[in-house]
Parts: structure tokens; sequence; C-alpha cells
């Protein structure tokens, strides 16, 4: 939720300044279909679709986005400082292919899978391989670092592998009231240590469920079950148990025996907003000429994570903040 509050004020601090974030190319000849995947209908499902089955990976680029608060890298902002230069970067003509795939898997870091799928999207339409190179990261959601095989698969799973999928892709345009769109996403041939499974995302309206329908083989590995922005998790089961803990990484076991597919099942409901979470559809008079500021608590334990918050704004939107004023 800090990285989505934050990323939204940023992107409405580029609005204020009618910075356009976001370049399109016509797209290409769509390969052969690839059996691998099944995306859903739209703009983002159609470029997805460009990744055919001998598409070969490019090299993912290298992504500084840590989860833990604490972490000494966000004590200098350079997370935020690079998110910054990418927005001022896209502002000014399309990025290159690299700097697109790296500014798709820090929305996705950040929590803005929508935002993320969008990007992942424009990249697939301009080269179907960076993109294959990526969408391991997306779905079935593994760790940086593993790497990508042909038609955009992931490479063999050890077991025990955490796997945090992203949400479905979007159907159709942004939603700025975030209302739910039911739609579902599916891989087949997930190798995790000697078992092989189909692997399906559903959005409902009411929750997520990521099913596991295994092949071949034995495994056991974890998943994170993705929540919608606006919404948080009311009750998570893992093959119909109920966890205790929320949020976290529950237990996934691959069995060829088994009746039924292993199931992870959220429910959600409504978070309440403590701060705005999406970016004004109209700015105000007052912002025009007043501007934006930040008020951080300096007990807050994200404190040094949003401290670079004022420099990506400057950095994005070509301003300065009052601390860096004469």
């Amino acid at each position: 939720m800090i990285d989505f509050a934050a990323t939204c004020l940023l992107t409405a601090a580029c609005s204020l300044l009618q910075i356009e974030t976001g370049q399109t190319e016509p797209p290409q000849q769509p390969p052969a279909a690839n059996p691998a995947f099944t995306w859903p209908t739209g703009e983002v499902g159609d470029a997805l679709r460009t990744i055919g089955p001998d598409t070969e990976p490019a090299p993912e680029p290298t992504v500084v986005w840590p989860d833990d608060d604490r972490d000494p890298v966000w004590r200098d902002g350079a997370p935020w400082q690079r998110f910054g230069e990418l927005l001022a970067k896209q502002a000014a003509g399309p990025l290159r292919l690299e700097e697109l795939a790296e500014l798709a898997l820090v929305t996705l870091a950040q929590g803005r899978d929508e935002q993320a799928w969008r990007r992942l999207g424009e990249l697939a339409r301009r080269s179907p391989e960076a993109a294959a190179g990526i969408l391991p990261r997306f779905f079935p959601g593994v760790p940086a670092g593993i790497g990508a095989t042909r038609g955009g698969l992931p490479l063999a799973l050890p077991e025990g592998i955490v796997l945090t999928p992203a949400l479905p892709p979007p159907l159709g345009a942004p939603d700025p009231e975030f209302l739910l769109e039911a739609r579902s996403m599916s891989m087949t041939a997930l190798a995790i240590g000697s078992a092989s499974c189909n692997f399906t995302v559903d959005l409902r309206t009411d929750g997520v469920d990521l099913r596991f329908e295994t092949v071949r083989g034995t495994a056991n590995a974890r998943g994170v079950i993705p929540m919608p922005p606006g919404f948080k998790a009311h009750a998570e089961y893992a093959d119909w148990d109920r966890q205790e803990q929320l949020g976290g990484a529950h237990p996934v076991t691959l069995d060829a025996a088994a009746e039924d597919p292993w199931r992870l099942w959220g429910r959600f409901k409504r978070a309440e907003a403590g701060a705005p979470t999406q970016a004004p559809r109209n700015r105000s008079g007052q912002r025009e000429h007043a501007g934006l500021e930040l008020h951080l608590d300096p007990e807050d334990p994200a404190h040094a994570r949003l401290a670079g918050l004022a420099d990506a704004i400057e950095i994005a939107c070509g301003v300065l903040h009052p601390g860096k004023c004469a």
C-alpha cells in the first residue's frame, strides 16, 4: 500500500505538469499461437499473444526495489530516483527496450499489477523477445534471476519455490473506480521439482483463486495470493484449510495422483484507505498554484523508503522541492 499510494502521488505530480508517460507503437504481426498460455481478451492480452512458442527471451534487467523498508538501499532514495528517471525519459520519447522492461518490473514490484501489465504489453508489441524475458516474473511469479526459456516459460523451478503471481491482465481501459472485472489467465507445463502442472489464476468479484493441476510427478511449493488495489484479504485457504497468516506464502502440494487440483483461495474485502490511493480525476486550481507537499513522520518505519519520493517527483517533473531551493 505504501508503494501504491506513493506512486499514485508521483503520477498525480506528472499529471499536474501535463507530462505524458505512455508511448505506443503499431503492433507487430502475431506469430503462431503459444499453447503454453491463455490470456484474457483485450489490448494487453492481444499484445502478450505476440509471444510465440519459439520466441527466444531477452535477458532480464536488474531491478532494485527491496520489500524491506529497513533495507539500506532506501537511505539515499536511489530506487525512487531511478523510477523518476525512467518516467522522465518516457515522457521525452520511447524508452529503450531494456529500460521499458525495467520500468515494467519496478511497477510490478510496487504492487501496481494493472499498470505493470500495460507496460509489459507495450514491451511485447515492440519486442516479444524482451517481453518473454520478464514474463515469468508476472506469471507464474518467480523471483528475480530465475530466467526464462522459449515462449516466456520459466526455467525449471526448484522444490520449495515461492510463487507470487500478478493478477490477470486488465481487459480494457484503466478503471479509476477500481471496479473488479472477473478475468483469468492460465499456463501449462509449469515445471517445479520433479512435477509438472497446469496453473490458473482467476480474479472473481469475491476473491482470487489459484489452481494447480498436477500432470505428473510430485513436488512442494508455496504461493502468495495477489489482492486487487483497494482491497485486502479477509480469509485465505490452502486446499480448503483456513490459513492463520493473511498475505503470506501458503503451502502448495503437487501430486499427480490427487483427484482434484490444489487450490489457494483468498476472499477479500474493501480496504479502508488512510490516504489517497489513486490520481485525482481533476486538477484543482489550488494545486496548480501551491504545488504538492509531502509530510513524513520521522518515526515511521517507512520513512527512509519514502524520503526519496520528493527526488523522484523532481526528476520526473523537472521541478525543485523546497529542500533544494536556494
